[in-house]
């Protein structure tokens, strides 16, 4: 089977670590059949990152680039059209490719010109939401819409959550299209390891309590309301540290608020990591928190897991359906209060890491590609039997 995959999200060149769950998805698909994918690149990111080379081939999987086109902030009801009009140059050679099924990966405008393609190209199309990409865009009628549309003639959809697929269904979707899909866990990168040797390997103090961030540092990620968080507990509990992986436009008022009220010491943005080192911060730390407003189902708290991490997290999207009582804390988005007690709460209990790692255990990538690979296997022959009955 010949697979062509249609997403924005995908690793790049100047931001290697974007989207890790998708690239580790489409290499484990690649070992079943065969893998392209177009990564749809907006063309300001390609003016400011111009000259910086793209691979063609990475892991089994064939990479190309489409620079994506648009007027940004104005008539985003409109940006379908501009990925169509931009795509247009990519269509030969996805002709040429001859694929047997597409994988459309974001909800808008990904997956409604993927739509539209692959009724071009009478080819049968496989939708992934994420989680963002509903939550965002379905706040917009004119979206909405156009998404609804998108999912009712694509073959299945591929929903990270439960919470999601509910949504969806809420949207108008039939149940029976959809899909629920947990993204995987590297396991070769994300174990268990002992926590003083990672300390030692990080040249952290064993008397000290990490406290760990993993992701976009941006309000709606609760990054904020973490500092906040940490800010009240800090004069209480003067052994514990936070740390923050992840860039993003919060990161200068952290960094100069923890400046301001003495706490530059006890809080450390590290940056944009990669899976390794950011699996050794893991180990690492005593806890992974994940304020988040708005998610699907987000690999980091797996990933943590795997580990043996305890978790404190946000009662949002898909979140508490992989969140166990023995893995993790959760409270309402936006409750600082309730994020402060969480966390003082998952630090002094006992947790037992073997328990938190079998919560995960089903949770690889080899299972979950299995899954996407007779899903797309499915659409594929019900085309096939389609085509003979016109």
């Amino acid at each position: 089977m010949k697979v062509q995959i249609l997403s924005n999200l995908f690793p790049l060149p100047w931001e290697p670590n974007r989207a890790a769950f998708n690239r580790q998805q489409f290499e484990w698909l690649a070992r079943k059949c065969e893998v392209r994918i177009i990564v749809i690149v907006s063309f300001l990111d390609r003016i400011k990152n111009f000259g910086k080379s793209v691979p063609s081939i990475k892991n089994g999987v064939s990479i190309s680039y489409l620079w994506y086109f648009y007027v940004p902030k104005f008539a985003r009801f409109s940006y379908t059209a501009s990925l169509l009009l931009s795509m247009i140059f990519k269509i030969p050679q996805i002709v040429k490719y001859k694929p047997d099924c597409l994988i459309l990966s974001w909800a808008y405008p990904d997956a409604v010109s993927g739509i539209i393609l692959s009724k071009m190209l009478n080819i049968p199309a496989v939708i992934k939401v994420h989680g963002s990409d509903i939550n965002l865009h379905l706040q917009h009628r004119a979206r909405a819409a156009q998404i609804l549309w998108s999912m009712m003639h694509a073959k299945a959809i591929i929903s990270v959550s439960k919470d999601l697929a509910a949504k969806l269904v809420k949207l108008g979707v039939p149940e029976n299209k959809i899909h629920v899909i947990y993204n995987g866990v590297d396991k070769s990168i994300f174990y268990p390891r002992v926590l003083n040797e990672t300390k030692k390997i990080l040249q952290l103090s064993d008397k000290r309590t990490i406290w760990l961030y993993i992701g976009n540092l941006k309000p709606e990620k609760g990054c904020i309301d973490l500092f906040s968080a940490f800010e009240a507990i800090a004069a209480k509990k003067s052994t514990i540290d936070l740390y923050y992986v992840g860039t993003g436009g919060s990161a200068d008022y952290i960094k100069n608020k923890a400046i301001e009220l003495g706490l530059a010491k006890r809080v450390t943005l590290l940056g944009n990591l990669g899976h390794k080192d950011v699996a050794t911060w893991i180990n690492a730390s005593d806890l992974v928190a994940l304020p988040s407003y708005n998610e699907g189902v987000p690999n980091v708290l797996l990933e943590a897991m795997a580990c043996g991490k305890p978790v404190v997290a946000s009662r949002v999207g898909g979140i508490p359906e992989v969140i166990p009582e023995h893995a993790g804390i959760l409270f309402n988005p936006g409750d600082i209060a309730a994020l402060e007690g969480a966390l003082l709460e998952c630090s002094e209990r006992h947790w037992n890491s073997t328990d938190i790692i079998n919560s995960v255990q089903e949770l690889t990538w080899e299972n979950n590609s299995s899954k996407v690979y007779d899903l797309l296997n499915s659409a594929v022959l019900h085309q096939t039997e389609s085509n003979k009955r016109d």
